[in-house]
């Protein structure tokens, strides 16, 4: 076997040529920090969107809140109205006691005259 015995071959390179190991560490280090970069935008960019629907989603059943309340209100207003005529009526119904009057005192509820008024249908309420 034979052994080359002259001078090593770094002794002809210029002594003032670059680093090229720490040059293709650096790039490998810059590509690692951009692809940290963009995977941490991509990220960002997805929770706003995500922030974004359900603030929409969210507004968007507020308002429907506010619109089922809205009938709920009207409806409620309706029913208290007509409680309040049902009241009236069932208190202007003659009991023969010495009620008040208001719907307080409903008498014998047995009796012939009750039956009588409600066998009495008014023309009004003939489709029923």
């Amino acid at each position: 076997m034979t052994v080359f015995a002259g001078d090593r071959i770094e002794q002809f390179l210029n002594k003032n040529k670059p680093d090229y190991g720490a040059l293709g560490s650096a790039v490998e280090s810059y590509n690692s920090a951009e692809r940290v970069v963009d995977t941490d935008l991509a990220a960002k960019i997805e929770a706003a969107q995500m922030t974004a629907d359900a603030q929409v989603k969210a507004a968007k059943l507020t308002g429907q809140g506010y619109k089922a309340q809205a009938g709920a209100d009207v409806f409620g207003s309706a029913m208290g109205a007509l409680g309040k005529i049902g009241s009236a009526g069932i208190g202007a119904i003659p009991t023969g006691s010495s009620g008040s009057g208001i719907g307080t005192d409903y008498g014998n509820l047995s009796s012939p005259s009750y039956l009588q008024m409600s066998q009495q249908v008014p023309k009004s309420f003939s489709y029923i």
